[in-house]
């Protein structure tokens, strides 16, 4: 089994935190970093498994001290068939598995979903004792910024007026559980692994709508490529009450594009095939 490990170490004083502004004049909140001195990636083509049984044959970590979040890139992406990629947090707790030509059945050009933490692990299992399928090859790594950078980004710390007497939502569970229960409906989306939007499901068959401004790369969200770099994540929050160490209880990456309007300023699309976000409130 091949292992690798790269280690990136931020100096404090030259990081540089992107600009961004709130989405009150219609633009989106950085949360990310792209990186692009690092690339990770299998032997060409990979490790098969000596035996024909399910073994790990190639194992990344990355890691980048400070992070709050990472998000990998793969240029290109080919599996034989039985084996998988897992991209995980090194305890286990995060988990997203990929297989045969990647998600969108490219071959490549799309990102995983998030690993919060500042480690994570890419770990390629193989069942074929012959591999003639290429690998992966990630070109792209997205940091989350730390809450100082993105401070700096909007101008300098905010301060509130009298008491700052503002809770986890998990505080309120059991005082206001019907208002807990209906924020269930309420997502935010990572958009290319570095800009924040907010979306809300707004039927049982799983229509998720959001503004139409909540896109990176231009003043619109109106195509299907927008959508396939969005994760759109359930009850980010902290598991209790102060705990300061938020998780995602459920989240989707994509779906389906239905349509934007520019004025009316929303978003309608739909979740992929198998995610069912209309359980979440339940």
């Amino acid at each position: 089994m091949r292992h690798q490990r790269a280690i990136v170490i931020a100096v404090l004083g030259l990081v540089l935190a992107p600009m961004w502004v709130l989405a009150a004049d219609d633009r989106v909140r950085i949360i990310g970093e792209h990186l692009y001195d690092t690339v990770l990636e299998s032997s060409h083509p990979y490790p098969g498994s000596p035996d024909g049984q399910a073994a790990l044959v190639w194992a990344d970590t990355f890691a980048y001290p400070g992070a709050e979040y990472l998000v990998f890139q793969f240029e290109r992406f080919e599996l034989a068939p039985g084996d998988w990629l897992e991209v995980r947090d090194p305890a286990g707790k995060m988990a997203h598995r990929y297989e045969g030509r990647g998600p969108l059945g490219t071959g490549g050009d799309f990102i995983s979903k998030m690993i919060l933490g500042p480690e994570a692990e890419i770990l390629l299992w193989s069942t074929n004792p012959v591999v003639e399928a290429y690998g992966f090859r990630v070109d792209r790594i997205t940091r989350g910024l730390s809450p100082y950078e993105i401070a700096l980004g909007d101008g300098g710390p905010e301060a509130i007026c009298g008491a700052d007497d503002k809770r986890d939502a998990v505080c309120y569970q059991a005082s206001h559980p019907e208002e807990y229960e209906e924020g269930r409906a309420v997502a935010r989306i990572v958009m290319d692994g570095s800009a924040l939007c907010t979306a809300w499901l707004v039927s049982c068959d799983n229509h998720v709508i959001t503004n139409n401004h909540c896109t990176w790369d231009d003043n619109d969200f109106d195509t299907q490529g927008e959508l396939n770099r969005m994760e759109f994540q359930f009850m980010y929050q902290d598991a209790t009450c102060g705990g300061g160490s938020p998780t995602v209880e459920y989240s989707f990456m994509g779906g389906t594009w239905l349509e934007n309007h520019h004025n009316l300023d929303y978003t309608l699309i739909q979740a992929p095939a198998g995610e069912n976000p209309a359980t979440v409130p339940a």
